[in-house]
């Protein structure tokens, strides 16, 4: 696995993180769909559930009280986002994605300003229904002080 540390602004760490992404992608037959000679190819991972989630990574993180980093690790069957600190406020109520709040209104806004973020409070419910059509196996949410992402490779 190859490290990489992004750092900057905002947006040069968005686009750092994106590079990287884009970097490991790979796609692989869609066997639900390949009944003739021509062969069709889907990504591993949605790339729109890639780039939800580098956002979030973004706008979520727990800046204050941790010089820890949010980590993408990219493994041969799952790809794993994870950042320093649990759910806040009402994002820790119910089911994870189900409620969203704002650990960091003002990096929100400006997300929301400069075209990263485009729907507020639809994130984790867009990834899993993403990840569904994609015929990947259900996202894994992990919460320990860190939220931990993972998804699995489509099989």
């Amino acid at each position: 696995m190859a490290r990489k540390t992004v750092t900057g602004t905002l947006a040069d760490q968005l686009e750092g993180v994106w590079a990287q992404i884009t970097a490991h992608l790979a796609s692989a037959p869609d066997h639900r769909k390949n009944d003739g000679i021509v062969e069709r190819y889907l990504p591993q991972y949605p790339i729109e559930s890639l780039k939800e989630l580098a956002r979030n990574m973004v706008q979520h993180r727990m800046y204050e009280g941790t010089h820890a980093p949010g980590r993408i690790e990219w493994f041969n069957t799952r790809i794993e986002f994870s950042n320093p600190g649990g759910p806040f406020g009402r994002a820790s109520e119910g089911e994870f994605g189900e409620h969203s709040d704002y650990r960091n209104p003002i990096v929100t806004a400006g997300l929301v300003d400069m075209g990263y973020v485009q729907q507020l409070g639809r994130g984790v419910r867009r990834v899993r229904l993403l990840l569904e059509r994609n015929g990947n196996p259900p996202l894994e949410i992990e919460k320990d002080g860190f939220t931990r992402l993972i998804l699995r490779a489509r099989p």
